[in-house]
């Protein structure tokens, strides 16, 4: 075993000398450079061995010599790789034999470490990203590998800026997640593809990239985006869904104050269908009714007609215009401040002027500065020249440049200034020089999607007419457009003049009539219209023209005119009357007489054949009388008519027959079924239903209280009669109001008492002053000043705060009294104020006893 060792051994050593002389030959060949001869050399050496550290090692010279046509830098490397591996499998004797060539493993990592120089050198001059990468991949036990991966990431990241769409930086970090520009990239990625993925700027692409990448770093600005562009149209629906379907979004807030002003200003109740929020309900109850300040401790604080504290106490001063209560207003103005209803300050500074724009708007002009301002606190602009609300869903604002328009949400809509900015109904119009820019609030509602605005309606003038439909001019010619801009009268070469029914045009070729849908008729010589008649000339001859079937409603006439409504028309001896559903035919020589009737009713009085005969507007013939019997006729009311005679008058119904004699100086219209009457300066009553009349014999118009009971005037003074003329009480009175069906309220002497009309007893007497609060049907309500005690008394719940105060007065509305009372005790200097609600209940209870604080929350009406 021993021998065939050292027999081996021997042949190894044998080989490795045979071999060495090999590679010194080769290795002196390639410093003569003879290339051919050098490869032949190692050829060979490689055959004997494949593993042969030192070919490897000369190898990896041959192609790392710069001059050798087959310069090789990667197959160098190989070699030179190969060599440092296989030199691991060698004995020490070996290694020691080697070293003699002299070779070791210090020598061959010293050639990889100059072929990694010069591939590094190499792969910084082509400095491209596969260059780099290359070299990573070829050259892992580099020195210079990190700083290769520092600059194959900023070439990357160059060539993702180069091309600066999301998918570059994209890729970017995900090749290489730990560059030193992951954080820059990440930023450029993330912006890119916000801006990609919303590129058309709609409603729609920004509520799917939310959707799609809720961890967006431009989640706000997105966010910002959705709730303007959602609610960009203005319309009360669209805020509500708004608040409804993103309950977390930041801008929920400024929706709900943008919506409760919309709710509040506007007279509608919201959309069916569509629930409000607990919180804005509680809001809008809240600013229901009125407020009402009180003094607690030397500042002021407001009161809402319940008695709520709605704002505390902590105002030093009190503007004049606020001390009688009754306060509507949703701001509080104050010389250095504006506060809202729940006493959140609005606006802090200077107020010189200030003005409500509506739905939540206002401007507020401080020093030399006008500021927009929205009733939650928000500020619009800070300096502007003027502003307006468009239709209460657009906001109109004028600065140095022009006019411009922003949603009610603050987004800009459509670029540029204006000279002028109108509003016709639903259109409005942007004036720039002597163009006007028409569109309507869909078109402004779809800038929602950031659609291209086409400025498709463009005109010189433009005027809306009394129908909603818009005039216009264009160069000149003129034409007519509904609210939704379509064309109803084509624009042209013509002249339009608007009439009840639609339109008169007159053109060169003559006048045709177009009803509002845009139905023109035909050409006519002449059209004069009276509502709600249209007549019409055509060769010669006139006829009534119904517009919207374009037909004639009548034959043709020599002439036609109107007595009143009626319509005469006229064709040779006789003359047509054109009633409600039919026509008569008279003769041409009749004389006709309008009655204008009560209640939209017109009567036609007709003289033939000295007879006097009136026909109601459907031409029935209500009754026939000699041409003696009047002069004159008046529908008094109902079915009678006031005629006169010799200038005296009478009346008669419609059949004819006299109700009153033809013998009165005057006779007034049908009132509360009663016409008074006047014989020699004195005044008479009759009603129409008992036809009983009380004869003239007073001085003034007697009026009626209730169904049997009259106030007359005799003497200077009123009294009660009945209709039989029977006097009722004592005609003593200086003046009497109606209080109830019992009970009247009257003036004797100075003083005014509740006077029974069953007994004619005083039911409350010596009330020295009265003070109305409100007098309707309904009920009457008097502040009393009873002897110098002050009380508060309804026709209808007698009294309601007892006659036991030194002055009351109502600090709330008329619908929703408030009445502040005051008590002096004039012994120990100290006034109490008690505050008590419509029904007299106490509601607040303060003492003053300084009279400065008293003189500081009382109220001095007029």
């Amino acid at each position: 075993m021993n021998h065939l060792a050292t027999l081996c051994c021997c042949v190894l050593i044998s080989t490795v000398s045979y071999a060495q002389s090999l590679e010194k030959r080769a290795l002196k060949n390639i410093e003569k450079q003879k290339w051919d001869k050098a490869a032949s050399l190692l050829r060979k050496s490689k055959a004997k061995d494949s593993m042969n550290v030192i070919a490897d090692f000369v190898w990896s010279r041959f192609y790392f010599a710069g001059e050798n046509p087959l310069y090789d830098i990667d197959l160098a490397y190989s070699a030179a790789q190969r060599s440092l591996e296989n030199f691991r499998y060698l004995t020490a004797r070996q290694r020691d034999k080697i070293s003699r060539f002299p070779l070791d493993s210090l020598s061959v990592v010293a050639l990889r470490e100059q072929i990694d120089s010069v591939a590094f050198t190499i792969a910084r001059k082509q400095n491209t990203e596969e260059a780099y990468i290359r070299f990573i991949a070829n050259h892992p036990f580099s020195s210079d590998r990190q700083t290769a991966e520092q600059l194959r990431n900023a070439v990357a990241f160059l060539d993702a800026v180069n091309r600066n769409t999301f998918k570059a930086f994209k890729d970017f970090l995900d090749k290489y997640p730990n560059a030193d520009q992951r954080v820059d990239a990440k930023a450029r990625y993330e912006r890119l593809l916000f801006e990609e993925k919303t590129r058309d700027r709609r409603l729609a692409s920004f509520e799917a990239f939310l959707k799609e990448y809720p961890e967006t770093p431009f989640r706000k600005e997105i966010e910002r985006d959705i709730f303007e562009l959602f609610t960009l149209s203005g319309e009360v629906e669209r805020f509500l869904s708004y608040v409804k379907l993103y309950p977390g979004s930041p801008f929920q807030n400024r929706a709900t104050n943008i919506l409760f002003h919309i709710l509040y200003d506007s007279e509608e109740d919201p959309p069916s269908g569509i629930a409000l929020t607990d919180s804005l309900q509680r809001v809008l109850a809240l600013n229901e009714g009125y407020l009402t300040p009180f003094l607690k401790h030397g500042k002021f604080g407001f009161m809402n007609n319940k008695g709520f504290e709605v704002i505390a106490a902590r105002f030093d001063e009190l503007p004049d215009d606020y001390r009688c209560g009754n306060i509507t207003d949703d701001l509080l103005v104050f010389p250095n401040r504006i506060v809202n209803r729940l006493g959140v300050e609005v606006f802090a500074g200077p107020v010189d002027d200030f003005q409500d724009l509506g739905v939540g708007f206002i401007t507020v002009k401080s020093g030399d500065c006008v500021q927009l301002i929205h009733k939650s606190g928000r500020k619009i602009d800070s300096c502007v020249l003027d502003a307006k609300m468009i239709d209460k869903r657009f906001v109109a604002i004028q600065s140095e440049k022009g006019w411009s328009i922003r949603s009610l949400a603050g987004r800009p809509i459509l670029s540029g200034y204006w000279d002028e900015i109108g509003l016709y109904g639903k259109v409005i119009g942007l004036k720039k020089e002597k163009n006007i820019i028409l569109f309507n609030f869909k078109q402004l509602a779809d800038q929602a999607h950031e659609q291209e605005f086409s400025a498709s309606h463009v005109v010189n003038e433009i005027k809306l007419l009394s129908n909603g439909m818009l005039w216009v001019s264009v160069d000149g010619q003129e034409g007519v457009y509904d609210q939704n801009l379509k064309e109803v009268v084509t624009v042209n070469d013509h002249k339009i003049e608007p009439y009840f029914g639609g339109f008169i045009i007159r053109t060169p070729e003559g006048f045709s009539v177009s009803d509002f849908s845009g139905n023109q008729s035909s050409f006519f010589e002449r059209v004069k219209v009276k509502d709600p008649m249209v007549i019409v000339r055509k060769d010669g001859r006139e006829y009534l023209f119904n517009v919207a079937e374009r037909k004639f409603r009548t034959n043709g006439y020599d002439s036609i005119a109107f007595d009143g409504t009626f319509l005469k028309g006229w064709m040779s001896d006789s003359v047509s009357i054109q009633f409600e559903h039919l026509a008569r035919q008279f003769p041409a020589d009749i004389k006709t007489s309008f009655v204008s009737g009560k209640d939209s009713v017109s009567y036609l009085l007709i003289e033939t054949d000295g007879k006097k005969v009136l026909f109601n507007d459907e031409g029935t013939m209500l009754c026939t009388l000699p041409s003696n019997a009047f002069e004159t006729i008046q529908h008094a009311g109902r079915d009678l008519f006031i005629v006169s005679r010799k200038d005296k008058k009478g009346v008669i119904d419609a059949g004819g027959k006299v109700v009153l004699p033809i013998e009165y100086d005057a006779i007034g219209s049908i009132a509360n079924q009663t016409i008074s009457v006047l014989k020699g300066s004195r005044f008479g009553l009759f009603n129409i239903t008992s036809r009983k009349l009380v004869k003239p014999q007073y001085d003034k118009n007697i009026s009626p209280y209730r169904d049997n009971l009259l106030i007359a005037f005799k003497d200077g003074r009123q009294g009660f009669v009945d209709w039989d003329n029977k006097t009722l009480g004592r005609f003593d009175l200086e003046e009497i109001r109606y209080w109830n069906d019992s009970v009247a309220l009257v003036k004797r002497r100075n003083t005014w008492e509740l006077l029974d009309l069953g007994t004619f007893n005083s039911v409350i007497g010596d009330i020295r002053e009265i003070t109305p609060i409100k007098e309707n049907a309904d009920e009457k309500l008097y502040i009393m000043n009873q002897n110098n005690l002050v009380g508060v008394v309804s026709s209808v719940r007698g009294k309601v705060i007892p006659f036991s105060f030194s002055d009351v007065i109502n600090v709330g509305s008329k619908e929703e009294p408030l009445y502040f009372t005051e008590k002096h005790v004039s012994e120990a200097s100290v006034f109490v104020v008690i505050y008590y609600d419509k029904n007299g209940k106490m509601l607040r209870r303060e003492v003053y006893e300084e009279p400065d604080d008293y003189e500081r929350i009382y109220c001095k009406q007029n």
